[in-house]
């Protein structure tokens, strides 16, 4: 690794100093919060069961189809999460 010194001016460090102030705390975007979509932990909280269960379904097939963003990263869209909580809740 190579390490270089630059010097900054007055209006450069405080703009660094600002955003590191404005970033303390961020934990990042959530699938969630990012295009409507949800990991798994967030699709079963969503859902109210377990994600042993969610799993179990995902297993099964009776979950809708995840979008597969990797082979062992996916996520579901929440709008086809409320649809089948929706067809659920109706055939009981």
């Amino acid at each position: 690794m190579v390490a270089y010194e630059v010097e900054l001016g007055p209006q450069s460090l405080a703009a660094i100093k600002n955003l590191t102030e404005a970033l303390k705390g961020f934990k990042g975007a959530t699938a969630e919060t990012d295009a409507g979509l949800m990991t798994r932990k967030e699709a079963a909280k969503f859902l109210g069961i377990s994600t042993t269960t969610f799993s179990e379904w995902v297993r099964a097939g009776e979950l809708p189809v995840a979008i597969e963003l990797s082979e062992r990263n996916q996520r579901w869209r929440k709008s086809d999460l409320l649809a089948f909580a929706e067809r659920r809740r109706s055939a009981a």
